[in-house]
């Protein structure tokens, strides 16, 4: 916790260290730059931050910790409710924006919880996006009638066009064999690059189903030598 004022720092302390559903250990520190000293020497899992601190004011303080520290999730804290202020934190990256003197027990353990697991969504998101973007073969997601939503880049390299160029685009119809695409999970084929050259690949398909919403087609594209 990184906040100058004694009284806020006792009812934190207290309303966590009380918490019957979940166990906190907290530590604080009156300014930005004693704050940003102790999280660069010992690891915490979540940011409670005040705005106005005898070093840094206002969003440059949200700002600053956030350079510093880009993976930490940081709930901010401020004795004003502006909705403009709030819309600029949360879009920078702040888990979440409550205003002290209406933060009760219940609202502060639930905001802490919900930013630890979003975070750690988050966090896990941009791994599943770098492993796809890294991949050497073809992946592409349609919609369950094979419009395309979604492509990596080693797909613009096998079949030579851009990502936007391929939104949108029905995957069946640049293969000469679209009916296959919605019913066999493994065939080989040809695609039609954009240059006008065919050539061929090995087709691997899985649906992804969701509790709610329309479901989705996932094909892996291996181009055979």
């Amino acid at each position: 916790m990184i906040d100058d004022s004694v009284g806020d720092v006792f009812l934190i302390h207290e309303i966590l260290l009380n918490s019957l559903d979940a166990h906190f250990e907290v530590e604080s520190h009156p300014t930005l730059g004693a704050g940003l000293k102790h999280l660069s020497e010992t690891r915490f899992d979540i940011v409670l931050l005040d705005l106005t601190l005898p070093d840094s004011r206002g969003v440059d303080t949200f700002q600053k910790l956030s350079q510093a520290h880009p993976l930490l999730p940081i709930i901010v804290m401020s004795g004003v409710d502006d909705p403009d202020a709030v819309q600029t934190i949360i879009e920078s990256g702040a888990q979440d924006y409550l205003v002290k003197g209406e933060i009760s027990s219940k609202l502060l353990r639930r905001s802490i919880l919900n930013a630890l697991q979003r975070k750690r969504l988050e966090e896990e998101a941009k791994l599943f996006q770098r492993a796809i973007d890294s991949m050497q073969f073809s992946v592409v997601i349609t919609d369950g009638k094979g419009e395309i939503l979604y492509s990596n880049p080693s797909t613009d390299h096998i079949l030579g066009f851009s990502r936007s160029e391929l939104m949108g685009q029905n995957l069946g119809q640049l293969t000469s064999d679209a009916h296959r695409f919605l019913q066999d999970n493994y065939f080989d084929t040809s695609f039609l690059r954009k240059d006008g050259t065919r050539i061929k690949v090995r087709i691997l398909a899985d649906p992804i189903s969701f509790s709610s919403g329309p479901s989705r087609l996932v094909f892996a594209i291996l181009e055979l030598k």
